[in-house]
């Protein structure tokens, strides 16, 4: 047994089993480390495959499930806690190995928003661009996505469209997105007025969709023949009364 899988075996023992056991039956704990020993153990191989990993991943998720279902007290937390800081190492692990793999780091970026981490989801969207965002659009796409509807962070969004028009200059997908990111901005800026207890004035910067309608005009110069692209533009405009004006426009 190596130094490292004698470590992780050592502090298993010490932290986890004793939860375990005070959960489980004794037979229910025999076959939760047999199976942990057996993952860890072919993650821990030359010939490591993708799937020992994702396997990993899944057995401790459902363990994790189990734990909520039959008790969730303060030690049941830190079983949990102890399994997802397993799982994120498993993850960097895998990417690793299998860093090409970019259905990989989304499940990765999904685990990370469950368990609400933005500064490491922040961190994994950078280095999944950064490898994969010249070849896949889509990733910029579910990129902007995440840092509007997760990390609500407007200005990262406009720089990941921005990078991203720039390589994939055709793309209606990310036209899109962008466009809608806009003005969801717009929709959240209005709501903070509101909240604020101010009313809103004609010249209010949350009614500004300026920048909305450059979106719709590089897409109009770049894929005028895509009428899907704008159809479905104009339907995200009508939705909000502060962009019926842009919808006019893109009707013309």
């Amino acid at each position: 047994m190596s130094k490292i899988a004698q470590r992780r075996k050592d502090e298993f023992m010490a932290t986890e089993l004793p939860i375990l056991n005070s959960i489980f039956e004794d037979d229910r704990v025999g076959y939760i480390v047999y199976q942990r020993e057996s993952y860890e153990s072919r993650v821990m191989r030359r010939n490591r495959k993708k799937s020992d990993f994702t396997n990993f991943i899944s057995f401790l998720r459902s363990v994790n499930k189990e734990v909520k279902k039959v008790n969730l007290d303060s030690n049941s937390l830190k079983l949990i806690n102890f399994h997802n800081d397993r799982i994120i190492l498993l993850y960097r692990a895998a990417l690793k190995y299998f860093d090409y793999d970019l259905s990989l780091w989304t499940k990765y970026i999904e685990f990370l928003m469950k368990y609400k981490n933005p500064t490491r989801v922040q961190n994994v969207i950078n280095h999944a661009l950064l490898l994969h965002g010249n070849i896949s659009d889509s990733l910029y796409v579910y990129a902007v996505k995440i840092e509007i509807e997760f990390l609500k962070n407007i200005q990262k969004a406009r720089e990941i469209y921005t990078s991203g028009l720039e390589v994939h200059k055709y793309s209606s997908n990310l036209y899109f997105e962008a466009f809608k990111c806009e003005l969801t901005n717009s929709k959240m800026l209005i709501q903070e007025v509101f909240n604020s207890g101010k009313e809103l004035v004609s010249n209010d910067p949350a009614l500004d969709v300026s920048v909305a309608k450059v979106i719709f005009e590089s897409a109009v110069q770049n894929i005028k023949e895509d009428t899907d692209l704008f159809f479905q533009m104009y339907n995200a405009a009508t939705q909000y009364n502060f962009s019926l004006d842009l919808s006019k426009e893109i009707k013309k």
